[in-house]
């Protein structure tokens, strides 16, 4: 019989962990322990067997003063009769997140580097160092987890959100990731790497991109956003992924995360369609708030009807992209959406056109759950498709939560909005029921309507010509 190594985390609620709170913790974890080995010893016949008792340690979301860190600490790397193999050593998968909030910077920074040198013979799969403001003497105190042996050669997935990493930070967060090791590097390993709102604008683009240059085809899950930077500093994670792709390493990523990058220069979303060309296994795409525009996200759109990949998240709001953009994205929904669960296209300038173009595209069998179009300029014919959309759904409504918020629809469409989707559909404070933006759609004109005709033709040959099947 084969037992699952436990995980050891701090019960009860958010609060900050003193000594005696930390000594009353480990003794649960005492207690935890000697439980599951006498288990094990009951029940195998095995008795040169030398199971791994625990290996995961979750600290998360509790605030630890410097003693109450020691005294843990002392623990996971101590031997005795009871446990004569240190809990240090089996470790493999450890939560760090939000770990010294209200602490002195002086508490918080010895907190960080406890727990660090704890770590340094554990060979770690997976760390997670989010929310915590860490800044250059953070990253320092961080050294043993983010470039120390083995975790140099163990390391595979990384987090680091909401840190405060500035230009300077991220810099040296990527010398720990690049620096080598007998002829091996943390960002080889690396399946998972993420990096989320920690505003470190376009030199920590240029950081980001020393890093991806070091990585694999191992990559799964990427994320690099709210960086807050421009075009400048996005064009450096386009040319970082390019490079990837180019050179095969970008096939089994499956996850991709950029939102709120600037991909408004035709060179960098050239680049990022370029990369995504090759993400055959891509499920989950973030680009939201990327100033990508309608060139943008046709080029992105097209790339992925090249690659056919099975979306099952397209989250594409903040991109200013009209009725027009919204052809290419209504391809990509019924060609590839048909696992979607979760599609944003909200703050954009769609109309109802561009929002009845997408949801006509969503079949019967489709299993969407999250559907947002709030701030897209939309009025009663938008509206009526998503009704129209819901009826179409095999009579069974899958849809858990709806957001229309920000539009033009009449009193009567929200009353039907709200018979349909119920406690799914959010509360729509600021829809405008006086406004009718679907005035200006029957003011198109004939040599306009022409344009548009001929474009869709010349989409439907791209998108056969990619093999895809016909619409």
């Amino acid at each position: 019989m084969s037992f699952e190594p436990i995980k050891l985390c701090p019960s009860g609620p958010r609060e900050v962990i003193d000594e005696t709170k930390a000594r009353a913790m480990v003794e649960s974890w005492r207690s935890q322990l000697q439980a599951h080995q006498s288990k094990i010893a009951n029940d195998t016949d095995d008795e040169t067997a030398v199971p791994v008792l625990c290996d995961s340690l979750n600290l998360s979301d509790k605030s630890y003063t410097a003693a109450s860190a020691r005294i843990i600490a002392e623990f996971i790397t101590s031997s005795d009769e009871s446990f004569p193999t240190p809990i240090a050593t089996t470790l493999k998968y450890v939560d760090l997140h939000d770990v010294i909030a209200s602490q002195e910077e002086t508490v918080g920074l010895e907190v960080l580097q406890t727990f660090s040198e704890m770590l340094s013979t554990s060979k770690l799969i997976e760390v997670d160092l989010s929310d915590n403001a860490m800044g250059s003497k953070g990253v320092t105190a961080c050294a043993t987890i983010l470039g120390g042996v083995p975790v140099i050669h163990t390391l595979e997935r990384l987090s680091l959100c909401n840190n405060g990493l500035s230009r300077y930070t991220m810099d040296e967060v990527a010398d720990l990731l690049t620096q080598e090791n007998d002829g091996c590097c943390i960002a080889m390993n690396l399946t998972k790497l993420h990096f989320y709102n920690n505003m470190s604008g376009n030199e920590g683009c240029v950081a980001f991109e020393r890093i991806l240059n070091k990585c694999s085809d191992k990559l799964v899950d990427v994320r690099f956003s709210g960086t807050r930077a421009g075009s400048e500093g996005s064009k450096h994670i386009t040319d970082a992924l390019k490079d990837l792709s180019d050179s095969g390493k970008l096939q089994n990523l499956v996850r991709l995360d950029l939102a709120d990058n600037t991909f408004s220069e035709e060179v960098s979303y050239t680049g990022l369609a370029d990369a995504l060309k090759t993400c055959t296994k891509l499920t989950h795409l973030n680009i939201n708030d990327c100033s990508l525009g309608d060139e943008g996200i046709e080029l992105i759109c097209m790339a992925l009807l090249e690659s056919k990949a099975n979306l099952h998240e397209f989250i594409i709001g903040g991109n200013e992209i009209t009725a027009s953009g919204a052809k290419l994205i209504a391809k990509v929904v019924k060609l590839l959406g048909k696992n979607i669960t979760r599609f944003s296209a909200e703050d954009n300038e769609l109309t109802s056109r561009g929002v009845k173009r997408i949801v006509d595209s969503i079949g019967p069998d489709y299993d969407i759950q999250t559907l947002l179009f709030n701030f897209c300029e939309c009025g009663v014919i938008g509206g009526e498709a998503i009704l129209e959309m819901a009826s179409r759904l095999n009579g069974e409504n899958n849809i858990q939560r709806l957001e229309l918020n920000g539009n033009a629809y009449s009193e009567t469409l929200v009353e039907k909005l709200e018979e349909t989707f119920g406690d799914s559909l959010v509360e729509m404070e600021d829809n405008d029921e006086e406004e009718d933006p679907d005035a200006d759609l029957e003011e198109e004109s004939e040599s306009e309507e022409d344009n548009e005709e001929d474009k869709d033709e010349d989409i439907d040959a791209l998108a056969e010509e990619l093999g895809q099947i016909g619409m």
